[in-house]
């Protein structure tokens, strides 16, 4: 479900993406958010958000763990929100 990397996450993308940490930006965009979709995700702490991290004030998200999260929230035809 992952979108292709932009050319500035591509240059610093390892074999596997474990060690690739995005900005909000670039985690927006590969998952076709709105930055400020993310902020008030983290702000209001809600429990299905894509997994991040603070170094000091800055906000990072794991790339394989985006893609994880994104893939999560795919919705099969069989299954029903409705109990």
């Amino acid at each position: 479900m992952s979108a292709q990397a932009s050319p500035d996450e591509a240059q610093h993308t390892e074999a596997d993406g474990a060690g690739v940490w995005l900005t909000s930006e670039q985690a927006g965009r590969r998952l076709g958010l709105g930055v400020n979709t993310l902020a008030e995700w983290r702000c209001e702490r809600r429990v299905n958000q894509p997994p991040f991290a603070k170094f000091g004030k800055a906000v990072r998200y794991r790339i394989t763990a985006l893609d994880a999260w994104a893939d999560s929230q795919v919705v099969r035809a069989d299954e029903s929100s409705h109990p």
